[in-house]
């Protein structure tokens, strides 16, 4: 368990199942944890924008195209 202060209001509880024996693997956890997030932020705000839930197409061409 990884707690980061100092990131927001409230401290940040991050799990993880990886061994972490020095201050740069906490680190890289915490980058992972956060590039993660903007990945994830970016595809849900293209989701909403583009409203691509209720887009049908056939083929992955196809919806590369309209995106």
């Amino acid at each position: 368990m990884i707690v980061v202060y100092g990131y927001g209001k409230e401290p940040m509880v991050l799990l993880t199942n990886k061994r972490i024996r020095k201050k740069d693997e906490v680190l890289s956890v915490l980058k992972a944890y956060i590039t993660r997030c903007r990945i994830e932020e970016m595809f849900r705000v293209q989701k909403q924008e583009f409203d691509l839930e209720n887009i049908r197409v056939r083929k992955l061409q196809s919806l590369k195209k309209m995106f």
